[in-house]
């Protein structure tokens, strides 16, 4: 279902094998189903979160994300932050050098 993409094949075995082990034989099959998938969407949520927070605000200092970032937090197009920081050169200057 591509619903689980955080958690490997492994981890998901050893989910469903400790959640059916806390259910009786004759429960119903529909239920311990639904505990599985509700145990399995908290952990992969768990792995997102944890992987969001890794990556929020540990860009290099010159990594292009952190423009965007700024750019975002300005309210400034892109574009100018760019051509402030260097990215971006004015082809008129570039092209048309007067010597």
């Amino acid at each position: 279902m591509g619903i689980f993409d955080r958690l490997t094949e492994n981890e998901l075995e050893n989910l469903i094998r400790k959640t059916v082990d806390k259910f009786a034989v004759d429960d119903d099959y529909n239920l311990i189903k639904s505990e599985v998938i509700k145990k399995a969407l908290q952990i992969n949520d768990k792995k997102k979160e944890a992987k969001n927070k890794i990556n929020n605000g540990l860009y290099e200092d010159k990594d292009l994300r952190n423009i965007y970032e700024l750019s975002k937090k300005k309210k400034i197009h892109v574009y100018e932050i760019l051509k402030e920081n260097g990215y971006i050169k004015n082809p008129v200057e570039e092209f048309l050098k007067v010597e």
